[in-house]
């Protein structure tokens, strides 16, 4: 509604209302999907380090045991 009709037909509480069921529903499925992007992104996060970490012990073990040289652990850190 144009400000002209709100105010002719004395509607002010329905507008605001509707404004903010708008906003309180905007908001909601915001929240949701900020959630959703957040959890995808920790859990790549989490599995990138669980797979560095493996891939640094295996060399790790590797250089103290003299199968793999030290500069294969360097390169990788």
């Amino acid at each position: 509604m144009s400000k002209f009709e709100i105010q002719q037909q004395d509607r002010y509480l329905y507008e605001i209302n509707n404004r903010k069921q708008l906003s309180d529903t905007r908001y909601t499925f915001k929240f949701k999907e900020k959630m959703i992007q957040a959890i995808g992104y920790d859990t790549t996060i989490i599995l990138f380090d669980i797979i560095f970490f493996g891939i640094a012990v295996y060399i790790g073990r590797g250089v103290l045991q003299g199968t793999q040289l030290f500069s294969d652990f360097v390169l990788l850190t």
